[in-house]
């Protein structure tokens, strides 16, 4: 017996901008660290989005693949342009990964990643 389901959808519409700056460091040809920051704002009064920095050490395990561990870091500020408020959220992640790259022809490359994120989030109320 078919049935329809009505819900409710609020749909926002936020204009930003983002900016970031990323750096791979190879030590040797197995270590590399991979460094990244992000900048998300609003155009909206210029306001601040997301802050977010990732650091990675990757090693090499075979000619297509690599491992990495690292570390992100991340304040949330509040997810409207015009908010009164003025929290912000830091985040810290543990990251894990596996990244193999797999070349289909000259042109063409598949790549995947493999990761899990260990999240840790401060308690807040909404306000404090």
């Amino acid at each position: 017996m078919p049935f329809g389901a009505n819900g409710q959808r609020t749909v926002t519409n936020q204009s930003l901008y983002w900016l970031r700056y990323y750096d791979q460091l190879s030590f040797n040809t197995k270590w590399t660290w991979h460094n990244e920051i992000e900048n998300r704002r609003f155009f909206e009064k210029n306001t601040q989005h997301h802050l977010i920095i990732h650091s990675r050490l990757h090693y090499k395990i075979l000619k297509n693949a690599d491992v990495a561990l690292g570390l992100t870091y991340s304040l949330q500020s509040p997810q409207n342009p015009n908010s009164s408020l003025d929290l912000v959220v830091p985040e810290k992640r543990l990251v894990q990964e596996i990244n193999l790259s797999n070349p289909l022809s000259n042109r063409f490359t598949l790549q995947q990643r493999f990761r899990i994120d260990e999240r840790f989030i401060r308690k807040n109320n909404g306000s404090d």
